[in-house]
């Protein structure tokens, strides 16, 4: 399997329910595995109302459990850990994507080749990126301790510091055409201060990997289980 798609969400449903419809077109087979971090709404109900019943085979969401602030960074971290878990043989690349954004272009994976990733859209304040599956676990993920709104440069550089390269839109046009939708989150459960500004007196410490906290989650599968644990 060469590709899987990994979102967030908390309490933007809406945006889910646009969006979603696009991953299944663009992806191709891909799974898809979507974080919900205690919405009000459970985004499972949204995905059974929008989700064709023949591609429901590809959905897999991981709830968190009793979570009243949304960090990012560990519900990106959950996303993964699900696929690591439940998809055998693991996807060799990760479209990691924010759930406001629409695919309007199939996924090809052009000329990433082994270490090759692609960022889309804002440079290194964008959450929407493709690249390889083990160097998300070579880096050991997000940082769960960054809350200043610049974990995505981090985990961007620490991919560089591990011999991952950048690539350009000349290189794989395949995110070159995503459209923002937008969505209005819950601003007073969000854990993180949002900034474009990467100050050079603390970009430096946080250049090693963190430890990824133990999460208690409900994971919704394809064939209807819902199973409880802590992941």
């Amino acid at each position: 399997m060469q590709l899987a798609i990994c979102s967030i969400c908390m309490d933007v449903n809406d945006a889910i329910e646009k969006s979603l419809p696009s991953w299944i077109r663009r992806g191709g087979t891909s799974p898809i595995i979507i974080t919900d971090w205690c919405s009000k709404v459970p985004v499972w109900d949204t995905v059974i109302h929008v989700v064709p019943r023949d591609q429901l085979y590809r959905i897999f969401v991981v709830r968190a459990i009793d979570k009243e602030i949304f960090y990012i960074t560990k519900a990106r971290n959950l996303a993964m850990k699900l696929m690591r878990q439940e998809i055998n043989p693991l996807p060799k690349y990760t479209l990691m994507i924010d759930a406001d954004i629409l695919l309007r272009k199939n996924i090809t994976l052009g000329e990433l080749g082994d270490n090759g990733f692609l960022i889309a859209g804002r440079g290194h304040r964008s959450g929407t990126a493709l690249f390889p599956t083990q160097g998300f676990w070579d880096v050991n993920g997000y940082i769960e301790s960054i809350t200043m709104g610049y974990s995505e440069w981090n985990f961007y550089n620490r991919l560089r510091q591990k011999q991952y390269h950048k690539k350009t839109k000349e290189d794989n046009s395949s995110l070159s055409l995503v459209r923002h939708i937008g969505c209005k989150p819950n601003t007073k459960r969000i854990g993180e201060k949002q900034t474009s500004k990467v100050p050079w007196r603390v970009s430096n410490r946080w250049m090693n990997s963190g430890v990824m906290e133990q999460i208690d989650v409900e994971i919704y599968r394809p064939d209807g289980e819902i199973v409880k644990q802590i992941l």
